[in-house]
């Protein structure tokens, strides 16, 4: 009954940012239909006449679609964020692959498998996702995805056959490649890439399986990043078969010796804490950080520098969506009456 009631809950914050669309249908997603979604998964939205181009679907708080998903219409898909504990409710899941085969856009959602973009203009932002996203096309027809804020955890960004997909925007995203046994980088095969403000780390644990960070990227911006080849000191560099890219104030483990020494920081050591400062993360660089204040114009370089264009945002919260922070519900009412508490916090960056 609690749980019924937070995801209840839940669902009329975020409606609050429904109301404020002025043409688009809304509608509920949940795998469990005793509370009231539309549909059951994004499959069954999508085969519904009712659901058109514009439109945004949510996923209910706890909601888990253990089907693989296929994205067919040009929607937003819009969830609760990731990784969080703090909440009084679950976040939302995407348990299997999801084909994405529409200028769709896919915000706060956690992915626990590949994503498979196929089409022009998608959007990816604060995500989370245990898995790779790669162009399934042989030629370039999915050009200009945008990666925003999102974290991979394990996963890389892979624009498919011979570098065909162009365009794609990354920024302020994180990316830590550590697979026992894989030999794919963080970033592969695309051309005329930005890549702006990220973190991107490839780590080996099969010592006789280590690629670079990047690999087959060509004519890029290359800029604010903090780029990390980890683990073994004698394997420090970090892109391979690249050329015409505009590579500038990004930190990276390679040594003085490296090709990219003028306009970028070479720590010349395979550490975290050498490119991160003392007490330092990915996400908040410590004050010794050669990062900090290194990027362009002066910001801190990596996914949550102020200034940027799209800081990283823990958890994953969707912009201008309303959730509940705290909530207590008593276990029995007093004087026929619930007295419920709830504090509602408006996500506004």
């Amino acid at each position: 009954m609690k749980k019924r009631f937070f995801q209840r809950v839940v669902l009329v914050a975020m409606a609050v940012v429904t109301a404020q669309v002025a043409v688009a249908e809304s509608w509920r997603i949940n795998h469990d239909q005793s509370t009231g979604a539309h549909f059951a998964s994004i499959n069954e939205a999508m085969a519904s006449e009712k659901v058109q181009d514009g439109d945004m679907l949510y996923l209910d708080a706890g909601c888990v679609l253990s089907d693989a998903q296929t994205i067919t219409k040009a929607v937003t898909v819009i969830s609760t964020g990731w990784g969080y504990s703090h909440l009084p409710y679950m976040p939302a899941r995407i348990a299997n692959y999801l084909y994405i085969n529409s200028a769709a856009k896919v915000v706060g959602v956690q992915i626990t498998s590949n994503i498979y973009p196929n089409h022009a203009d998608i959007v990816l932002e604060r995500c989370h996702i245990t898995g790779i996203v790669r162009s399934q096309k042989s030629t370039n027809s999915n050009p200009n995805l945008q990666v925003l804020s999102c974290y991979l955890a394990n996963g890389n960004l892979d624009g498919g056959n011979s570098a065909n997909s162009t365009g794609w925007k990354i920024y302020n995203t994180y990316i830590y490649r550590y697979v026992n046994g894989s030999d794919y980088p963080c970033i592969t095969n695309l051309s005329d890439a930005t890549i702006v403000n990220c973190y991107l780390r490839k780590a080996y644990i099969d010592t006789q399986r280590k690629v670079h960070v990047l690999q087959y990227v060509y004519n890029s911006l290359i800029k604010n990043n903090i780029i990390l080849n980890t683990q073994y000191d004698s394997y420090k560099n970090w892109i391979l078969n690249g050329s015409n890219n505009n590579i500038s104030n990004n930190v990276f483990s390679a040594d003085s010796t490296s090709a990219y020494v003028t306009g970028n920081y070479c720590v010349g050591s395979t550490s975290t804490s050498a490119a991160l400062g003392t007490g330092g993360t990915w996400l908040k660089l410590g004050e010794d950080s050669p990062g900090k204040g290194f990027g362009e114009n002066g910001i801190d370089c990596g996914p949550g520098a102020e200034g940027s264009l799209y800081p990283f945002v823990e958890n994953g919260m969707p912009q201008y969506v309303h959730y509940p922070a705290t909530m207590a519900v008593p276990t029995r009412p007093t004087d026929d009456k619930v007295s419920v508490k709830l504090q509602i916090v408006n996500q506004d960056k």
